[in-house]
């Protein structure tokens, strides 16, 4: 994994092993906040917005490789 900050930008870049999910957290305030690869989270068959918690989105996330950005 590999990840960046700015005053109001997160950018993740993580792999997830093969026959594997990974809980992960973002800094975001709304589901529209996160993307991956540019794209909207919610079209995604292996990502799923688990719920929006104190500023975080939690996600669960299946196998492969992601480049997730969050703005707050």
């Amino acid at each position: 994994s590999e990840w960046q900050r700015d005053d109001d930008y997160f950018q993740l870049d993580i792999s997830i092993p093969v026959n594997c999910r990974a809980t992960v957290y973002l800094p975001a305030i709304k589901a529209e906040d996160v993307t991956e690869d540019g794209k909207n989270i919610e079209n995604s068959e292996n990502i799923k917005l688990i719920k929006i918690e104190n500023g975080q989105a939690i996600l669960s996330v299946g196998s492969g490789r992601y480049l997730f950005e969050s703005s707050f």
